[in-house]
């Protein structure tokens, strides 16, 4: 074949982009690499967040489970070893949805060795029937070895059962086996 012969003077024009289409095109990539690194640096920060969390051997949701017993209970006795609470109050769950009854009720915090493990075990037992206990157990957490609540600030009167009426301000010691977490709360 062969090829057309090109008229002399006549310029070959090719097409290209023009200067405005490439700053466009700069701002575009530029624009788009911003959101990639918005959304890297969110999951990196959310990556740290939970391997804190789970670094972290004592779950909010004890903290969230005890600041609501305290909240609703009248009356607290602790062993001195730490291994009981006893509340007595109308902080009564029910055991199907996790939602409150308002009944009278007896929880008690045990922390319990189970062959290699230990344990925290909430037991509510409803007091306002007689004839219906209503005994139930939920496991609250693991690797918990104590549990003190402990009163912050003022003094706390004491009734003759040895049972203290809960107090406004405490502070919570829960003993694990890798740290112990404490925490002041405060609850009326």
């Amino acid at each position: 074949m062969t090829r057309p012969i090109e008229k002399p003077g006549r310029i070959r024009r090719h097409r290209a982009f023009t200067l405005l289409e490439m700053l466009l095109a700069t701002t575009l990539a530029s624009v788009l690499m911003s959101a990639v690194l918005m959304v890297l640096t969110a999951v990196s920060r959310d990556r740290l967040r939970l391997a804190k969390m789970e670094s972290a051997s004592v779950s909010p949701a004890i903290i969230n489970c005890l600041r609501w017993d305290l909240a609703n209970a009248q009356t607290m006795s602790s062993a001195t070893d730490g291994r009981s609470l006893i509340l007595l109050g109308h902080g009564a769950l029910d055991p199907s949805t996790l939602r409150p009854t308002g009944r009278l009720a007896r929880v008690t915090y045990r922390a319990a060795e189970g062959g290699k493990t230990f344990h925290l075990v909430r037991e509510q037992m409803l007091v306002d029937d007689p004839a219906r206990p209503e005994l139930w157990r939920e496991l609250v957490g693991s690797e918990i070895t104590g549990l003190w609540v402990l009163s912050s600030g003022a003094s706390v009167a004491s009734s003759a059962a040895g049972q203290l009426s809960v107090p406004s301000r405490v502070r919570i010691h829960v003993e694990t086996i890798s740290d112990p977490i404490d925490d002041f709360l405060w609850i009326k």
